[in-house]
């Protein structure tokens, strides 16, 4: 059988080290601590609900029945979050979503600090939901896409800001996903394009910027 790591017990990421997860299962009592970073470079499986005050790099699939809150940074370069429990942003936390792969979610994402959209393609499936919260940032540095590949009911409801900061074309939602907004849409640069079967619903505040177009 593989090599595995099953933990319920403390972590220490030392400055500069590394704690490769690839083949590790997170158990409830998991508790972490240090300045290095947790590696996500395989399939890592979360059982209990943890917080994570530790750096994360999540460039595989992260899935299990817990529940991810991130009380330090996280760079999604990669992969799947499937957690039936959800990742959770903590406040004045940032979650960065980088590089032009696919970026796949099959759970619930809540967040309450910072979502930094910089590259690539994010996937909402099946009937998953994501939920800027009211003191939620999540910031759209580029002409990204959000879609699914696999459509139940997915939906990104925004009760903070959503922000389209770069980028000289458009942000698009896709396929069946249904944006709805309740906070703050701002435009800072571009478009945003609402592709049918896709929706947007809209009882919030939409500031349109110079030279940007909704």
């Amino acid at each position: 059988a593989p090599a595995g790591l099953t933990n319920s017990g403390h972590v220490t990421a030392g400055a500069g080290t590394t704690f490769y997860l690839a083949g590790v299962t997170l158990e409830s009592g998991s508790t972490f601590s240090g300045t290095g970073t947790l590696r996500m470079n395989g399939t890592t499986t979360v059982t209990g609900d943890l917080t994570v005050p530790v750096p994360v790099l999540l460039e595989g699939t992260v899935t299990g029945a817990g529940k991810l809150t991130l009380a330090a940074a996280m760079t999604w370069t990669v992969g799947t979050v499937s957690l039936a429990g959800g990742l959770e942003v903590g406040a004045a936390q940032t979650l960065t979503v980088s590089t032009s792969n696919q970026h796949v979610l099959i759970g619930p994402l809540t967040n309450h600090g910072t979502v930094a959209w910089t590259d690539g393609v994010f996937y909402i499936q099946s009937t998953n939901a994501v939920v800027n919260a009211i003191d939620g940032v999540w910031e759209v540095q580029g002409d990204r896409t959000l879609t699914s590949s696999s459509c139940g009911a997915p939906t990104f409801t925004n009760v903070g800001l959503l922000r389209k900061t770069a980028g000289t074309g458009a942000m698009t939602v896709a396929s069946c996903v249904a944006l709805s907004n309740t906070g703050t849409l701002e435009l800072q640069s571009g478009a945003l394009a609402v592709q049918a079967p896709a929706g947007l619903t809209n009882s919030g505040q939409v500031t349109v910027g110079a030279g940007t177009t909704f």
